[in-house]
């Protein structure tokens, strides 16, 4: 969904530890799900996402992409990690 799409902005990005993003209109994700290029899903937060960041240190440099999931909505973005 294009609306949903541009709810969603993340930063940095590149992201070294922590990867940002702001929500502006106060969606409630169900979970949030980060995969490596190959699709390998790397992470699946499902609590605590109020806070709006998402910690990627433990994440090796390179290209990742993240879904955003809520009510049988979803969408991908794609960042890099430093």
């Amino acid at each position: 969904d294009f609306d949903f799409d541009k709810s969603i902005f993340m930063y940095p990005n590149p992201a070294k530890d922590v990867l940002n993003f702001t929500n502006k209109d106060n969606i409630e994700f169900n979970n949030i799900v980060i995969s490596d290029i190959a699709g390998k899903e790397l992470l699946n937060i499902n609590s605590g996402l109020s806070n709006n960041e998402i910690n990627v240190s433990n994440l090796q440099s390179g290209v990742y992409f993240i879904k955003f999931v809520s009510e049988g909505k979803s969408i991908v973005k794609k960042f890099i990690k430093e």
